[in-house]
């Protein structure tokens, strides 16, 4: 639009006044010199300019412009100001008072609206001075209208309040932080005065949301002072704040030039697009810090190596971390954010575990632990051992954001404290830092026993090692863990007469000599030296001490002095024995398969003090395993007497006696040992004599079935079928009771055979007369279900309640029948000769009908 000025006559009747003569105010003594009054109003524009919006006329001494003219358009973005102060405007102090006032007629209004262009954008003029020329306006106006001067004053005060063309640079606060202000929101006019009332949207991207409305926009009004709106953060990154103030007006004008006779006029149309009716403030870019991403560190410390017994922990340390957002932990109004972290300890045996983020599918759970942190710092877990004795263990601790349980109160609000935490988090498995030995714990049993040789006595020992990993000594070391001890250390010690063997005298005993043995399960016999030597005309206790140092994988061991299956007691001549042991039976060396039976062992010694009370104990050893033979319960098998020689070189019998189920397939060693006064003097212990060693021959039993009714192995599947197994058996033991327990199994599942749910079994009890015979065992059952199965029977030998034979082949077809399906059945007497008759009726029939055919026949021809 264009504003213009116009000067012309009360009576021109040609002038393109835009409403009528009327909507204006004249004056006389300013203006071209052929016109009589100035007008002060608008007029038509030219035919080019945008129509709508007045013109206004900005040259006192020029002709007004035809509407028919046409102008080239210019646009008007500063003001010359040429009159006084206070009636000073800026372009878009005088677009604002066109964009509110000029569809107004009233005469005052629009004489007003010229005033001001005319002393604010007048054009010069050759020949004249065009601060004077406005000066005489404004004389001219304030003497012969001044109520248009008093609008004028009152215009220039609206627009000076109103007419936004900037804003203010707004203050951004807590920058890395979770919540601040964006101030100092104002539009401004030209001369930096505060505008009022100009709508804006104020938008923020990024996490963050303004308070007040819960969203990232803002729609309000600039106010006398500066706006203040305060955002928080959603998360943690950089947020932009944009500000959009929407101008009520345009801060330009349109100038339209024509002859250079006529006068120029500026309009408020033609806007220009440059003119924008958006003022942006794009603002500015900084960090917020919403959230926080709990990390953490953990290190077993001083449970690294762990004995049987004690508990796993490891220790976490949480804090913040660094990289992300500020670095800090968050803090609400209730306080530090409260985080929770989960450890799981695993187990794996033998080895430290490799670093993985995947759990190895040989990791068996242990347990799991919860730590909750407010705030940076160390708590330390513990998880109870109830599963494992041995092997590694390693934590692995997760932060999950949404098993988080706890809340947090923030701007009066109960909210998850997982809204500020970043993300999951989790450490990798296997971390060298986490991982504890729980070390395996290892026995070692031992046995002492002399040696006699042309050059004197030598002891020897006996070693069962029980308990170290299957690969000991072969790791070499990984993840911070030591390698294998390679050794065991066997010591003889020799204690004095007058020194009594305890592990308080341990150290003033004196050490014979050393050896070694390989820190490995085992059985390793006769372990001596050259210097395990008996010393000559001294009295006293010899003392075998088996050690194990110990190291990352396995506990320390060491047997103790007092012991007393390690003790070798010296009173002058060393006291031999040496044994053979028997069937008391028959006096051979193999005993029953089972039953009661009796093994004597005749023991013959020499150097025995005659008078002397002495203990024999005799001991059953497994010549196989090297381990002692034990009882149902787990109690080594042995038997001692009490004897008193009466000559030092003499004999006497310790007799043991067991189930000989026990023993079956055995080849069972007898060790002897002589104590007096709880000390051992004498021991033969030798896993290789044949004197010493009875043998168990191992009875066997095989069988056959058939169906009860016709001897074969094929059953009918109906109820109340029998079949016999006949149970062949050799190496009996005669007398005893046996008894005989027979399962059927179905074959195709490779499980006991059920009928109504319940196995079929039987069982048959005898009395063996001979140690080779046969004894049938029956089974009576319902197979009308089972047609087409096929049965296998599993017989089974007690006595005494012992197993001690079976035979379980499920492949073996002499213990096997079938059940017959309905085609696979024989047709019976009955069923014969109905089907005999059905068929002789149905031949009748075929007869009779080519007999009534043929007749037919005939008859036809």
């Amino acid at each position: 639009m264009i504003f213009t000025l116009f000067l012309t006559s009360a009576h021109t009747a040609h002038a393109d006044l835009i409403d009528g003569p009327d909507a204006g105010r004249y004056i006389s003594g300013v203006g071209p010199a052929n016109t009589g009054m100035f007008f002060l109003g608008a007029f038509e524009s030219p035919r080019n300019v945008e129509s709508g919006y007045p013109s206004w006329c900005i040259h006192m001494w020029r002709l007004f412009p035809d509407s028919s003219d046409t102008a080239t358009i210019t646009t008007l973005s500063s003001s010359s100001q040429w009159g006084p102060p206070e009636l000073d405007l800026t372009t878009a102090q005088m677009a604002w008072l066109l964009a509110k006032y000029q569809a107004d007629t009233t005469p005052n209004v629009r004489a007003a609206l010229s005033y001001l262009i005319h002393v604010n954008f007048e054009h010069e003029h050759p020949g004249k001075d065009t601060r004077q020329s406005v000066a005489l306006l404004v004389s001219l106006v304030r003497d012969q209208v001044p109520d248009v001067d008093a609008l004028a004053r009152t215009y220039v005060t609206q627009a000076r309040a109103s007419a936004a063309t900037k804003y203010m640079s707004t203050v951004i606060t807590g920058e890395e932080q979770r919540e601040g202000t964006i101030d100092n929101i104002s539009a401004l006019g030209d001369s930096g005065e505060r505008i009022a009332g100009v709508p804006v949207t104020v938008s923020l991207t990024g996490p963050a949301v303004f308070t007040e409305t819960g969203t990232q926009t803002w729609t309000g009004k600039t106010a006398a002072s500066p706006l203040s709106l305060a955002w928080r953060a959603t998360g943690t990154g950089d947020v932009t704040y944009q500000a959009e103030f929407t101008l009520p007006a345009r801060t330009t004008l349109s100038v339209a030039s024509v002859a250079r006779d006529r006068q120029d006029t500026v309009s408020y149309g033609n806007r220009p697009t440059s003119d924008e009716s958006v003022l942006k403030d794009v603002g500015r870019t900084w960090k917020v810090v919403g959230d926080f991403q709990p990390v953490a560190q953990s290190s077993v410390g001083v449970s690294r190596i762990l004995d049987p017994g004690q508990e796993f922990s490891d220790s976490l340390t949480v804090s913040a971390d660094p990289s992300y957002g500020n670095g800090r932990w968050i803090e609400t109004d209730s306080g530090p954010v409260p985080v929770t972290f989960e450890g799981t300890a695993y187990w794996v045996p033998l080895v430290p575990p490799e670093k993985t983020t995947d759990i190895p599918e040989n990791a068996m759970k242990l347990g799991t632990a919860s730590l909750t942190f407010t705030g940076p710092g160390t708590l330390k877990a513990t998880v109870r051992n109830t599963n494992v004795s041995s092997g590694f263990v390693t934590w692995v601790w997760t932060m999950v954001k949404a098993n988080q349980k706890d809340t947090v109160t923030d701007h009066g609000k109960q909210v998850p404290a997982s809204e500020f935490i970043h993300s999951d988090w989790s450490d990798s498995f296997g971390q060298d830092d986490e991982i504890s030995s729980l070390r395996w714990p290892i026995d070692i049993d031992t046995s002492i026993a002399p040696r006699k040789t042309k050059s004197g006595i030598y002891l020897v020992d006996d070693v069962w090692v029980h308990g170290f990993p299957s690969d000991h000594p072969d790791f070499s070391g990984a993840r911070g863990f030591a390698p294998d001890e390679a050794s065991i250390v066997q010591s003889l010690l020799f204690f004095p007469e007058d020194l009594e063997v305890t592990e308080a005298n341990k150290p003033q005993a004196q050490l014979i000599a050393t050896t070694t043995l390989p820190a490995k399960n085992g059985f390793y016999p006769t372990v001596g030296s050259g210097e395990f030597k008996v010393l000559p005309d001294h009295v006293g206790t010899y003392v075998f001490v088996t050690s194990f140092s110990g190291d990352d994988r396995v506990k320390e061991f060491v047997t103790s002095v007092e012991d007393a299956t390690e003790q070798f007691r010296v009173e002058g001549e060393v006291p031999t024995v040496r044994t053979t042991a028997t069937d008391l039976a028959d006096g051979d060396h193999e005993i029953a398969s089972g039953g009661p039976v009796t093994i004597r062992d005749r023991v013959c010694y020499t150097g025995l003090r005659p008078g002397k009370e002495y203990v024999f104990e005799a001991s059953l050893m497994d010549q196989e395993t090297g381990k002692p033979v034990v009882d149902g319960q787990g109690v080594p098998v042995s038997q001692t007497v009490t004897h008193a020689p009466t000559a030092s070189d003499d004999c006497t019998n310790v007799d043991i006696t067991v189930n000989g189920a026990m023993l079956v397939g055995k080849s069972t060693v007898v060790f002897e040992k002589v104590m007096h006064e709880g000390l051992t003097v004498a021991i033969h212990a030798d896993i290789h004599d044949e004197g010493q060693t009875v043998t168990t021959p191992k009875p066997t039993i095989g069988t056959r079935v058939k169906d009860a009714s016709d001897g074969d192995r094929v059953i009918e599947a109906k109820p109340g079928v029998r079949i016999d197994d006949a149970v062949c058996f050799s190496r009996f033991p005669e007398g005893t009771e046996v008894e005989l327990r027979g399962t059927l199994m179905n074959k195709s599942t490779g499980k006991p055979l059920e009928v109504s749910g319940k196995p079929v079994t039987s069982t048959t009890t005898f009395t063996v007369d001979h140690s080779q015979g046969c004894r049938d065992v029956s089974f009576t059952f319902d197979a009308s279900t089972l047609a087409g199965e096929t049965i296998v029977v599993f017989e089974e030998a007690y006595i005494q309640g012992q197993k001690f034979a079976s035979h379980r082949d499920i492949n073996d077809r002499e213990q096997t029948v079938t059940v017959a399906s309905k085609s696979d059945l024989p047709v019976t007497g009955s069923e014969a000769r109905m089907l005999l008759l059905t068929a002789i009726l149905a031949l009748a029939a075929g007869l009779g009908a080519k007999m009534v055919r043929s007749r037919m026949s005939s008859l036809g021809k």
